[in-house]
């Protein structure tokens, strides 16, 4: 996608599944259980913030050892 200098990318869930090695269902889920950051453009168009995502994902690790 393109984006303005200074803006991060916005991916599909398809390519952050890829970059975690898990299915679209897994991102989907991770999506409507609020563990993930995303934006919604339109109502139907999900994208993401790799960044955001991997910083979500780390804080969840972190909580999760805590207990």
């Amino acid at each position: 996608m393109k984006t303005q200098p200074g803006q991060p990318e916005l991916v599909s869930a398809e390519a952050v599944a890829s970059h975690f090695g898990v299915t679209i269902a897994t991102i989907r889920r991770w999506t409507r259980e609020r563990i993930i950051p995303c934006l919604r453009p339109t109502p139907r168009v999900i994208r993401y913030r790799l960044a955001d995502v991997c910083a979500a994902l780390a804080q969840g690790s972190r909580e999760r050892k805590g207990r």
